[in-house]
């Protein structure tokens, strides 16, 4: 015998409200989406060819950057203004996907996304001053891209 389920244990939204996620599924949905932002962010970094086109670069040759070229103008930019700081980022974007993931409950620490942000700052300087240029893929890059190159004439100074 087939059983008729209940339809008051159902809850249906009002006419005209509007369905809304839970913070729980919101959480994991930006998690996710962090995750794969971080890797393509990682893969795009990890295959960065100096001589890609991209804003800073002009070329005809084909693209090495393994996400493309969307891969090779991110990858520029990223490596343009802050050097091999740069690394860090897909490192901080997985991270925080992963903690969004989660679901652990536990006491909130705000200084952590502060000293990300110190540091994306700070390295590049630093990466300037101990290094300069660096060769990656053959080409002599700045080590620590544009801002480091500023902020380390201000060190200097």
């Amino acid at each position: 015998m087939a059983r008729r389920k209940d339809k008051s244990a159902v809850k249906k939204p009002p006419k005209g409200e509007a369905k809304t996620l839970s913070p729980e599924k919101t959480g994991e949905i930006l998690g996710l989406s962090l995750l794969v932002l971080g890797l393509l962010l990682a893969v795009s970094l990890a295959s960065y060819h100096p001589e890609d086109p991209s804003l800073f670069t002009r070329s005809d040759a084909r693209v090495h950057n393994l996400v493309g070229r969307v891969g090779a103008q991110i990858a520029g930019l990223c490596f343009q203004f802050v050097g091999l700081a740069a690394l860090l980022l897909p490192v901080f974007v997985l991270v925080t996907g992963w903690r969004r993931l989660r679901h652990k409950v536990g006491a909130r620490v705000t200084g952590r996304g502060i000293g990300a942000v110190l540091m994306l700052v700070f390295l590049p300087a630093l990466l300037h001053l101990l290094f300069e240029d660096v060769s990656w893929r053959g080409v002599a890059i700045s080590s620590g891209g544009a801002f480091g190159d500023l902020l380390s004439e201000k060190v200097r100074e």
